[in-house]
């Protein structure tokens, strides 16, 4: 379960939690030219477009920027989550960066591994036009509610029908799903977000935005900055961090649980589904560590 490919096509929606996915992602896959795909979901467009080629701009310079889908496949049923991320994605909180040298492309490159940490609608556009050998999504709730609805997690819920076609289009794809099972414990508190180093542009940046969420958010109706994008990257390196089952996966496409994930142990081909962290594991003090123990100090 250690991906060891290199180049990747990474499908999000920035967002504060996609933020600190793609800086860890830059962390543990330096220098190289992943394809960085911005989609509608926490905002739109408009909004999470400008975030990724600030995050580029910033930290993956050799990466390139593919704008993506506006709008889901079907009707958009729920509304933009703009009250968990503020009204720009970020809090307000933008890096000191000039976007102008960001390369834009038309479509991600034919990288054989792919990330979706957002709405899946532009993940199911790419997996019927090229075969991935890896797919890893943050996505779902199986045995616990949902944070869209009652039975949908948000990434799912807001394209339930890319989400499907996407688990049918890979039938031989070795696929890693983290869903709110898992990320629902696993967070930083406040205090944990005051010790980020203030040693670099792009500390300064996170500490700044992280401080704004719970200004706007947290402190009112949240402790925790739970740690749903980033769990799913660091599954990429360290998927030991999590017990894993292997299921066959299916979406409910309509009524009352449209968007719920639900695993079908009767169907093939077998996911991998994180549900839980494994035991004594510390994924969100690993995290915290990996990126800022040592990382930023030329940035």
């Amino acid at each position: 379960m250690f991906d060891n490919i290199m180049k990747h096509t990474f499908v999000t929606d920035p967002g504060v939690d996609d933020v600190i996915a793609l800086l860890l992602h830059e962390k543990l896959f330096p220098n190289e030219r992943h394809s960085l795909v911005a989609t509608f979901g926490n905002l739109p467009i408009e909004y999470t477009g400008k975030n990724l080629q600030e995050c580029i701009a910033a930290f993956a310079p050799k990466s390139v920027y593919v704008q993506g889908s506006q709008q889901p496949t079907t009707p958009l049923v729920h509304p933009w989550a703009d009250y968990y991320h503020g009204s720009d994605g970020v809090w307000n909180s933008h890096p000191a960066v000039d976007t102008k040298n960001v390369q834009s492309v038309s479509r991600p490159e034919e990288n054989p591994c792919l990330i979706s940490v957002g709405p899946m609608t532009d993940v199911a556009k790419i997996t019927r036009n090229y075969p991935l050998e890896s797919l890893y999504i943050m996505g779902g709730a199986f045995n616990v509610r949902g944070n869209e609805t009652e039975y949908a997690e948000t990434n799912i819920a807001f394209d339930p029908g890319a989400a499907q076609e996407t688990l049918n289009n890979t039938p031989s794809t070795e696929t890693y799903i983290i869903p709110l099972d898992v990320t629902n414990n696993v967070f930083w508190t406040k205090e944990q977000v005051k010790m980020i180093p203030e040693d670099s542009m792009v500390n300064i940046w996170i500490r700044k935005m992280l401080m704004a969420w719970f200004a706007g958010y947290g402190d009112k109706k949240n402790a925790h900055f739970y740690l749903y994008d980033p769990l799913a990257i660091l599954s990429m390196k360290y998927p030991e961090m999590l017990q894993w089952t292997q299921s066959g996966v299916r979406i409910e496409l309509s009524g009352e649980r449209r968007g719920q994930t639900v695993l079908d142990t009767t169907s093939r081909p077998l996911r991998n589904v994180a549900l839980s962290v494994a035991p004594n594991a510390q994924p969100a003090e690993l995290i915290f560590t990996l990126l800022f123990q040592d990382y930023g100090k030329n940035s």
